[in-house]
């Protein structure tokens, strides 16, 4: 399962029919998986989890730092917010370029990483 961007174009193409779609921020783009459901992909994103926070567990997944539901929350898998996408609209993350440059997102991309493959 590969972790990707979504490319600032096609989320204000998608605002023109759903105000919902969240603009990128350049300092926190959409980030997260492609998920492939009845042969069409759409992308999910995640969001950091922050104190005091909740979601609707219906509406997503909480991904906890050990995978354990007694752990501290780290971030969710918004499967509400998902968006139908085309491999034109998103470009993969280079993990091992994080690794090298950027540890702390590279940790915790994985662990989202890891928490989506089981999931």
């Amino acid at each position: 399962m590969k972790l990707v961007y979504v490319d600032n174009r096609y989320i204000s193409y998608l605002q023109k029919f759903d105000s919902r779609v969240l603009q990128n921020k350049s300092h926190r783009p959409y980030i997260g998986p492609i998920l492939i459901v009845n042969h069409h992909e759409y992308f999910a994103p995640f969001e950091t989890a922050k104190p005091g926070k909740s979601v609707n567990k219906r509406l997503a997944f909480t991904i906890h730092e050990n995978q354990s539901p007694t752990s501290p929350a780290l971030s969710f898998l918004l499967i509400n917010d998902m968006i139908p996408i085309a491999h034109k609209n998103y470009m993969p993350i280079e993990m091992q370029h994080l690794k090298e440059t950027q540890s702390k997102k590279f940790n915790l991309l994985l662990k989202e990483q890891n928490f989506a493959r089981a999931n």
